[in-house]
């Protein structure tokens, strides 16, 4: 076997290559849950989830949410798991979704936090123009 000497920037690049396949990766194992759903007689599935899946049936359950929500996203390798978990967990509008794709296709990483400030301030701009509005309805 041949040795590979290891320093923190080859072991950092390695980390930066494998989780830029981590979004993709997250969709890819919501469609095949969602297949074996399927396949499943009916009233099995969570026992199979069990023998057959090394995390919990939440994180089955998200991921199968990615799966059917935000199938027609790009940038997929751009997203952390967790800012999926996010966009599908939360009623998120289609502007904050829209936003962070348009991030997402700069090539920016995006993360649970990128995600929340975008929610936040699409949250601001809504209550500044209801607070405005209120004033002409007066």
């Amino acid at each position: 076997m041949e040795q590979v000497s290891l320093t923190l920037k080859s072991i950092e690049e390695e980390i930066k290559c494998l989780t830029r396949h981590t979004g993709e990766l997250v969709m890819k194992l919501g469609q095949f849950l969602l297949s074996a759903n399927e396949l499943c007689p009916h009233g099995s599935f969570t026992s199979w989830l069990s023998q057959h899946f090394p995390y919990s049936i939440r994180t089955a359950q998200r991921f199968m949410a990615i799966a059917t929500e935000l199938k027609e996203l790009a940038y997929l390798n751009n997203y952390q798991p967790t800012a999926l978990s996010l966009l599908v967990s939360s009623n998120v509008p289609n502007e904050v979704k829209e936003q962070i794709t348009e991030l997402a296709a700069t090539g920016q990483t995006i993360t649970p936090k990128q995600v929340k400030a975008v929610m936040m301030s699409q949250s601001f701009h809504l209550s500044f123009i209801i607070y405005h509005l209120s004033f002409v309805w007066k």
